[in-house]
């Protein structure tokens, strides 16, 4: 194991819908800090070949996707996940986002990963990725403006 902290990141993409057609809105809404998330490795997937899916699971045991690891954040973990690495996540925050003027009112999830994470410890090292080490040092109640950008997000911050 890892005596790295949590990675503290957000839930990517839970404004849209998933590929066959259903909401993540309803299940991100239902989403209570302490809940677990799985992650599910997506080697298939036609947008980002080192996909992660982050899926939260309802009282009566349906696990819904409700979005994806950030991109940049899937690129490192993807390799230790295809090599046998453990990683558990769960929900440290949900909150409303700030849509601009005329946009729709929707909620974001901010997430802890934990596990095996000594292979990122290079990347450190090497300082190939300072905005993931950055994301690591901020406190949980941190700002997620704050948070989004260390792990290349543009949206709008979540409160």
């Amino acid at each position: 194991m890892s005596d790295l902290p949590p990675i503290k990141t957000r839930v990517a993409g839970v404004s849209f819908d998933n590929r066959d057609g259903t909401p993540r809105q309803p299940y991100v809404k239902q989403a209570q800090k302490g809940d677990p998330l799985a992650l599910r490795r997506e080697p298939d997937n036609p947008f980002d070949g080192n996909a992660i899916g982050v899926y939260w699971t309802d009282p009566q045991g349906d696990a819904h996707q409700i979005g994806y690891v950030p991109r940049g954040l899937a690129e490192l973990l993807a390799p230790m996940v295809d090599e046998g690495a453990h990683l558990t996540a769960a929900v440290v925050r949900r909150g409303q986002a700030r849509p601009g003027p005329g946009k729709p009112q929707w909620y974001g999830v901010r997430m802890d990963i934990a596990g095996d994470l000594s292979a990122l410890a290079a990347h450190w090292r090497s300082g190939l990725e300072p905005a993931v080490e950055a994301a690591l040092a901020l406190p949980d109640d941190a700002p997620l403006e704050r948070l989004a950008p260390a792990l290349g997000s543009s949206r709008q911050a979540i409160s």
